[in-house]
């Protein structure tokens, strides 16, 4: 039965984050997370098809720092809280981010955060609920300005296919779940963080409503 759950969750984990680089460890380590004051604010942002969303980003709540797993808890200092926000005010999804420096690029690590309807699912279920990192390559153009870009997963799916590489990962559903340790990690995204095949796709811009 507690396999059962397990696979129903990462079910539901992977189906939500489908198209992302979908990750059981986190790529960065402690020394690897940067705290930027600029990227905290209200902000307005857009994808290539001109779908339009908005991100609040501040500082990690200490009454939400529990539910960061251990290890990341000791640098929460360092993270920031990201809601995003619909059209009409509100909160859509809610996750722990974290800044860091891998190799000469800069990513976010997106660890998810319980919203309120969340913590109305039964316990026994929510006990077996396992989180995902998702991960996006990040460039602040400006004070004012910065893009992500989502890694193409139908990149690492051929990687894999062809056998070009050799990482970790697990299948669930039909979708790749990545298990790689955050060592491995480092080194595939170091390798190929710069190839426009892996990181040319969809790309988020992000405008500057509200400093805070």
């Amino acid at each position: 039965m507690k396999k059962i759950l397990l696979i129903l969750f990462l079910f539901f984990s992977l189906a939500f984050f489908s198209g992302c680089l979908k990750t059981l460890y986190p790529i960065f380590h402690k020394k690897d997370a940067i705290f930027n004051e600029s990227l905290l604010g209200y902000w307005k942002c857009s994808d290539k098809a001109r779908n339009i969303s908005f991100m609040e980003i501040r500082k990690i709540p200490d009454d939400r720092k529990p539910e960061l797993p251990p290890s990341i808890r000791e640098i929460s200092d360092k993270g920031y809280f990201l809601s995003r926000i619909d059209s009409m005010g509100k909160i859509k999804s809610q996750d722990f981010v974290f800044l860091a420096k891998i190799g000469k690029n800069h990513f976010l690590d997106y660890y998810p955060a319980e919203i309120s309807s969340q913590r109305n699912v039964n316990k026994h279920y929510r006990d077996h609920y396992i989180k995902l990192h998702t991960n996006y390559k990040f460039d602040f153009k400006d004070n004012d300005h910065f893009e992500i870009r989502l890694f193409d997963q139908s990149f690492l799916e051929k990687l894999l296919s062809d056998n070009k590489i050799n990482i970790h990962y697990e299948v669930v559903n039909g979708k790749k779940l990545i298990t790689a340790s955050t060592d491995d990690l480092q080194k595939f995204i170091i390798k190929y963080s710069d190839d426009p095949d892996a990181y040319g796709g969809d790309i988020t811009y992000c405008s500057r409503i509200i400093d805070y």
